[in-house]
């Protein structure tokens, strides 16, 4: 499904347990983009990799942190305002409509953002 190396780092991250499975999609849900990310949950960064689908942007933990409680999300694109990246590390943000914000470190850092708030934007029929 994805383009992606499916293990960081080759055979240590395999054994290191960094290997990403492919969650299931819709058959008519489209994946447009997915890069390597850690998504924040609270002050933890969890590894693993997002997806952006013709309607949703989607996050699945690596296999490790999985196994220590990182969780997989998914929010419709249709409840974000915008997604902005700021900070040294260039952490991208993606605002709720309703207040509140998910944080991602994604690679490459490079368009990740601008990508995802032109999905936002055209979900938005902006």
């Amino acid at each position: 499904m994805t383009e992606l190396p499916d293990t960081p780092l080759g055979p240590i991250g395999e054994i290191l347990g960094l290997g990403v499975d492919d969650p299931e999609f819709p058959p008519d849900e489209i994946v447009v983009w997915a890069a390597r990310a850690n998504r924040f949950q609270g002050i933890r960064a969890v590894g693993g990799r997002i997806y952006l689908t013709d309607r949703r942007l989607v996050f699945t933990p690596n296999n490790f942190e999985g196994n220590v409680a990182g969780r997989a999300w998914s929010a419709p694109l249709a409840d974000f305002e915008r997604a902005f990246y700021k900070g040294p590390m260039k952490t991208v943000r993606v605002v709720y409509k309703t207040g509140g914000e998910e944080k991602f470190v994604i690679s490459p850092r490079e368009g990740s953002a601008e990508r995802i708030d032109q999905a936002i934007k055209a979900a938005s029929g902006d």
